[in-house]
């Protein structure tokens, strides 16, 4: 199986997550500094700390109702705080003890996650799962509305790595995000 680790960019304020929309969206939350009007918050809504796997998902945002893609801060205490309560998509039996101990916690759950394959720049799969996290209900409220710390237009960025995916100065400086043993268990690590 690949490695499974968060990599992302932070700092010591925010880490940063990832998510493509729609130029309305992208320009009212550009705008608010926060989602408005045009972000549903009745659905789930998918963050993605790596950058190159938001590149893929989007096709460096030529994907239609994706041609904007956002830097997202959040504190470093609410980041942790969503994994904290984050059920896998799919059953892990090292997670529960039956499927139905897992469908009934997911039911649930405001947050889950999954591991897909990492991608490099040039959207090849690399031997690294990268971690995807949906948020609903509560969880994107609170995102949405009180947790954002700043927000980022990065599509530019996004068109100067899909002309240049080999220049290295370009790409954003994402390392491993640590987390304690613990929450590595809860996440399948």
């Amino acid at each position: 199986m690949d490695e499974r680790k968060i990599i992302a960019l932070y700092d010591n304020k925010c880490v940063y997550v990832y998510q493509a929309f729609g130029k309305e969206i992208a320009k009212e939350a550009l705008q608010r500094q926060v989602f408005g009007d045009h972000f549903y918050l009745d659905r789930l809504s998918w963050i993605k700390p790596s950058f190159a796997w938001i590149l893929y998902r989007s096709h460096y945002a030529t994907k239609p109702g994706q041609e904007r893609i956002l830097r997202i801060g959040i504190s470093h205490e609410n980041f942790k705080s969503v994994l904290r309560v984050a059920i896998p998509t799919t059953q892990d039996n090292r997670l529960f003890s039956s499927g139905k101990e897992w469908r009934k916690k997911l039911q649930k759950s405001d947050v889950r996650y999954q591991w897909d394959p990492d991608r490099d720049f040039t959207l090849q799969k690399i031997p690294r799962r990268a971690i995807q996290i949906g948020l609903q209900k509560q969880m994107l409220r609170n995102y949405a509305r009180k947790w954002i710390l700043c927000i980022d237009d990065v599509t530019d960025l996004a068109k100067k790595i899909q002309k240049q995916p080999s220049d290295a100065n370009l790409w954003p400086q994402e390392k491993e995000y640590a987390i304690d043993k613990d929450l590595q268990r809860c996440l399948g690590m």
